[in-house]
């Protein structure tokens, strides 16, 4: 069960994860209100497109991993297919997020499964009551996840403009976030002693919906030092997105690896 406890690990920080009309001109004039009301109004979409890239350090091994996906936002679902990079493997990957269940499916442990189960579920809620925190405050395993981290811009200056997918965006940088203003932040402190680095977010000219937001992330859990680099890009705002949730014959629940421990 060892592979399953690696990708465990891996699978919360993959998903990131991240109002309609013209953007509010006095709001723009603050770039900080602006910043903050753009992920606000990008959250409050019905869904979106979303494609990532993400690099995770871990001690000797290097993570990488593609992936994109569609998201619904009110009730925090979506699924992803993702390509994950390490040891000179690439390992395809399926993931559906439920509100607070994340399955996942790779042909990497599709034989370690009991029963011929082909999914494995994850209850983040579980979870995070064993633990005492909310993962998706310091990860991202949706778009709205990695959205709210905007919330904790504290300063923020505009750097230029590009066009991301035909569309015109300003491109802004975040710099002295205060991390007080995510949640559980104390906590998170305790747990992961995390350090982000500057925070990249480009807005459409036009809509003032978030196009790309880009991180990076230092953190020590355990005694083991990790970072996380992790590109962010959004598209298709509104769509309908089909979900297809794996039926519960088909899953293995292995929530007890996270809330247990990873061996196995």
């Amino acid at each position: 069960m060892k592979k399953i406890a690696l990708l465990l690990l891996a699978a919360p920080l993959v998903l990131a994860a991240c109002g309609g009309g013209s953007p509010n001109t006095q709001v723009k004039a603050d770039p900080v209100a602006y910043v903050k009301h753009a992920a606000q109004k990008t959250s409050g979409l019905p869904s979106e497109h979303m494609t990532m890239t993400a690099t995770v350090t871990a001690g000797a091994m290097d993570l990488k991993m593609t992936g994109s996906g569609d998201f619904k936002n009110a009730t925090k679902q979506g699924q992803m297919t993702m390509n994950v990079a390490f040891a000179g493997k690439n390992v395809q990957m399926n993931a559906v997020l439920d509100g607070t269940t994340m399955y996942m499916q790779s042909p990497m442990f599709t034989s370690q499964l009991p029963g011929g189960k082909s999914w494995m579920k994850l209850d983040l809620q579980k979870a995070e009551a064993a633990k005492g925190i909310d993962y998706s405050s310091l990860t991202s395993q949706s778009p709205t996840d990695a959205l709210a981290k905007l919330e904790a811009a504290g300063s923020v200056k505009s750097i230029g403009t590009e066009t991301i997918d035909g569309v015109a965006t300003t491109h802004y940088q975040i710099t002295n976030l205060d991390l007080s203003k995510i949640p559980q932040a104390a906590k998170i402190q305790a747990l992961a002693h995390p350090k982000y680095g500057p925070m990249d977010v480009s807005i459409g000219a036009k809509d003032g919906y978030v196009y790309r937001l880009t991180f990076s992330l230092s953190y020590s859990v355990m005694g083991q030092s990790a970072s996380m680099s992790m590109r962010v890009d959004l598209s298709k705002f509104g769509e309908d997105v089909n979900l297809n949730v794996p039926p519960e014959s088909d899953v293995f629940d292995a929530t007890g690896l996270a809330t247990g421990g990873m061996g196995g």
